[in-house]
């Protein structure tokens, strides 16, 4: 559908349109954008881009699962799924988790907005990754969520009614 979305595009029918750069390239059509989206200025929702396998339990440490498990990957969608988490927050709320891997520390940037997109709520933090890095991701994005959502409160309206 990228042809159809690019010709609405062309017909002005749309001022803009979002498209996954890795997709165009994959096309040769990655020429094509005019701009990028910044993922630490505009942070993309929980786990965005990442892809998931599921296997059988007993297949669980095998090698050939290994092999295909990126350990930065798996830890930096711990941290952002644990802001979600914490925000409670479902495909109906607007919440970016950006996670970056910096040597032996874990960077986070979570926010939220307000339904009407005028209150934005950011925090960003660090952590040392010692121990289960998994555990240390996660504490990390539910201590910076919880901030989040006890700054934005009712603002936020995360909560379906």
């Amino acid at each position: 559908n990228v042809d159809t979305r690019l010709a609405k595009l062309q017909a002005g029918d749309a001022d803009a349109i979002l498209l996954a750069m890795s997709g165009l390239n994959r096309l040769g059509l990655g020429h094509l954008p005019r701009s990028l989206i910044d993922p630490v200025e505009v942070p993309p929702a929980p786990g965005q881009g990442a892809l998931a396998i599921e296997t059988r339990t007993g297949d669980i440490g095998l090698p050939w699962l290994e092999a295909v498990r990126h350990a930065a990957t798996t830890v930096a969608v711990a941290a952002e799924r644990g802001a979600l988490m914490a925000l409670e927050g479902s495909c109906k709320t607007a919440i970016g988790a950006h996670a970056r891997l910096l040597g032996d520390r874990i960077h986070l940037i979570v926010e939220a907005l307000s339904p009407d997109g005028v209150h934005r709520f950011r925090r960003e933090g660090d952590a040392l990754l010692a121990g289960d890095h998994e555990a240390v991701a996660r504490d990390l994005g539910l201590a910076l969520g919880a901030q989040v959502l006890e700054e934005g409160g009712d603002l936020l309206a995360l909560h379906e009614t």
